[in-house]
């Protein structure tokens, strides 16, 4: 929500499409941005459990990052994270084929390079919050 409200405050976006699969959070949210946008009125929301919103968008932002289980291992977490990818990243990269995507979920390199390798987009259109380490990987593996 950081985000979206920064794009929303920062006056970046014309069009702000929410997916989430817990529709009764993205209710919640859509809520709060359309409060904070009381008087922003350049920006239209919509929100939905289905990426067909995302259709032709310029930008997306990956913030999947489920909660770490008592006991739950790194490498267990990072498998849950993998597989959800695999739902999220196919249908973004086809319903927005000229996107960059940005990845904001832990592990961050993993995530992204998984996103990259999912997406089939090319290395300078997926990015990773933490860049630096981004960039440097790339530059030595490429």
């Amino acid at each position: 929500m950081a985000i979206a409200q920064t794009i929303l405050t920062q006056d970046l976006a014309d069009k702000i499409a929410l997916v989430d699969a817990n529709p009764d959070k993205l209710r919640g949210e859509v809520l709060y941005l359309q409060h904070a946008a009381a008087f922003l009125p350049r920006t239209r929301f919509t929100a939905s459990v289905d990426y067909d919103i995302t259709a032709g968008s310029d930008l997306c932002i990956v913030t999947v990052c489920p909660r770490q289980n008592p006991g739950e291992s790194r490498l267990n977490l990072l498998q849950r994270n993998v597989d959800i990818f695999r739902h999220i990243i196919p249908p973004l990269a086809k319903l927005s084929p000229n996107s960059i995507l940005l990845i904001v979920s832990n592990p961050n390199d993993v995530l992204t390079y998984v996103a990259w390798k999912l997406s089939s987009f090319p290395v300078n259109r997926v990015l990773g919050s933490g860049l630096q380490e981004q960039i440097v990987w790339w530059a030595t593996n490429t």
